[in-house]
């Protein structure tokens, strides 16, 4: 969920992207944010995001959603389960919720919960968090000096 990032995330976001290379094909679908104020019903809002988010995700795929109650991992870690999940899909969906977070229907869906960590990001940090996290990943399985 987000949309209309500033140019610091795209140029952070692009530079990552371009260095994932051997058969990695990575796309980022933004949702945007529903309009929230004062009387606004935040179930509804969870509600109408779900829909939106569901209808996104590939036929298939392994769904991975960003959550603060997930598990927290190295990125040994994470290469190990990227390693481990790509054989078993063509698709890897990681989904970062909005404000509230995802809701709780989808999250039933996942096939995984991550933590980025303890703390808590804004959308534009997570999205480059996000990306440079799947690049470090790959560098460790491709054994490519980024990691070390």
């Amino acid at each position: 969920m987000g949309h209309k990032m500033p140019r610091w995330v795209l140029d952070a976001t692009d530079d990552y992207l371009k260095r994932l290379t051997d058969g990695v094909s990575v796309s980022i679908i933004e949702i945007p944010l529903l309009k929230r104020n004062k009387g606004t019903s935040l179930h509804k809002i969870l509600d109408q995001e779900y829909l939106l988010m569901q209808s996104k995700i590939p036929q298939q795929a392994k769904i991975i959603a960003l959550d603060k109650s997930g598990n927290m991992l190295s990125s040994e870690g994470l290469a190990d389960k990227i390693k481990h999940l790509m054989p078993c899909s063509s698709h890897l969906c990681y989904l970062i919720g909005g404000p509230e977070g995802i809701h709780p229907a989808l999250l039933e869906q996942c096939h995984e919960r991550w933590s980025l960590s303890a703390l808590t990001f804004p959308h534009t940090i997570a999205r480059v968090i996000v990306i440079e996290t799947l690049y470090r990943a790959w560098s460790i399985l491709n054994n490519h000096p980024y990691h070390k």
